[in-house]
């Protein structure tokens, strides 16, 4: 069956297990039926990477403790995941196997597995990448990759012609753009996307303001504040976690978000959908 909309989602820094997309993809397809799309229009694609770097983390762990008493393990490994993930995601020219490369072949294996299990026809639906935290770093620097130097062979889709929509939440992309007085964006929309989903290309940056991870995009520069269409603050969480750094993992999980996620998708499927249809009569 041929989907409407298809949606990568790649996730953040941390110990992620292989299902980590699975409850909010649940949640999300929830509040599709009851805006009446049917689910099995929309194609997921989760990105787990966090295997990529996390043997090399606990290998470290293990040797350190071996070798001298070391306190507060707990907080230690939440440290070596975090800020290993974004010290070690870093393009090594000589290095094939180096870990940005790891990870960005998984980002490829998943377009190209939602691109043969999910897309008949030839017709690219409308993408859109969900990403959290680190992974929003990760996916710009894909797309930027595949956008400048052609980095991904094949169709139209998996050269993300159809990029339609980008959704980064606890982004910390500005932390990383200050390396370069120059920071470049993505182009967003995709300069292929066709002029029908065009109105509908949106790129949603939603922080939450007690989330010392997350940071609106805008403010980077002005080619910034070009390509992202909007910085949504938002209360994430419970009562408690809402009001503290811990914001930075409930996204996932926050009505409002889901909501959000949603709205995009729905959009986007309805209107491929509808364009889609006088072609298919007129072949048929």
């Amino acid at each position: 069956m041929s989907i409407d909309v298809a949606v990568l989602i790649i996730h953040g820094i941390g110990s992620q297990p292989p299902d980590f997309a699975d409850p909010a993809i649940a949640r999300i397809n929830e509040r599709l039926g009851r805006m009446g799309l049917y689910p099995g229009r929309v194609g997921w694609a989760p990105v787990h990477w966090a295997d990529v770097l996390g043997g090399a983390q606990r290998t470290y762990l293990q040797r350190a403790e071996r070798a001298g008493s070391l306190g507060l393990p707990w907080l230690r490994r939440q440290v070596v995941e975090a800020f290993g993930d974004a010290a070690s995601y870093q393009r090594v020219p000589d290095d094939p196997d180096c870990a940005y490369n790891r990870i960005h072949a998984r980002i490829t294996e998943a377009l190209a597995g939602l691109e043969q299990a999910a897309i008949v026809g030839g017709e690219a639906p409308p993408l859109v990448v969900l990403a959290h935290s680190l992974g929003g770093h990760i996916a710009s620097n894909y797309i930027w990759d595949v956008q400048t130097s052609g980095a991904v062979a094949g169709s139209a889709f998996t050269r993300l012609h159809s990029l339609a929509g980008m959704i980064t939440f606890g982004c910390n992309i500005p932390l990383f753009s200050m390396a370069r007085a120059d920071a470049r964006p993505i182009r967003f929309p995709a300069d292929q996307l066709p002029a029908g989903l065009r109105p509908c290309a949106r790129w949603t940056n939603i922080y939450d303001p007690q989330d010392v991870l997350g940071y609106p995009l805008k403010p980077i520069n002005a080619a910034y504040a070009a390509a992202v269409t909007e910085d949504l603050a938002m209360s994430v969480g419970g009562w408690l976690s809402g009001m503290t750094p811990a914001a930075h993992t409930a996204y996932w999980s926050s009505a409002p978000f889901i909501s959000v996620i949603a709205e995009r998708i729905a959009l986007l499927a309805k209107t491929f959908a509808r364009d889609r249809e006088p072609r298919l009569a007129a072949v048929g």
